[in-house]
């Protein structure tokens, strides 16, 4: 099954950075990179939180808020969301978790690995 990749502008205290992100419906959260974190300033909100990942291990992270924008390749349309995501050390490529699918109005086409706003 393709991976559906959402080009994505992440936008901080400190900057705007330009990145493509992993559609990962499986995760509840979004996912960001200490390295991404550090680059773009997302406002820290001062909350450790613990996540149970696929092979039943913990990881522990921060909690944050972020600006997202989302341009649709086909469509053309764009939207743009502040969001909760997740400081994650040893992350090494950022992950759009359901809840910002959802608060985006994303829709996942695994198929053939394409996305549509709803």
């Amino acid at each position: 099954m393709p991976e559906v990749l959402i080009p994505a502008e992440l936008k901080g205290k400190k900057g705007v950075k330009e990145i493509i992100m992993l559609a990962n419906s499986g995760s509840d959260y979004t996912i960001l990179p200490t390295s991404i974190a550090n680059e773009i300033g997302p406002k820290k909100l001062g909350r450790k939180i613990e996540l149970k990942v696929g092979g039943g291990g913990i990881v522990k992270g921060e909690l944050c808020l972020i600006e997202i924008k989302v341009r649709d390749p086909e469509s053309k349309e764009e939207r743009s969301e502040e969001v909760e995501a997740i400081i994650l050390k040893g992350q090494d490529e950022p992950l759009a978790g359901i809840s910002t699918l959802e608060k985006l109005g994303i829709l996942l086409d695994m198929k053939n690995g394409k996305f549509k706003f709803v």
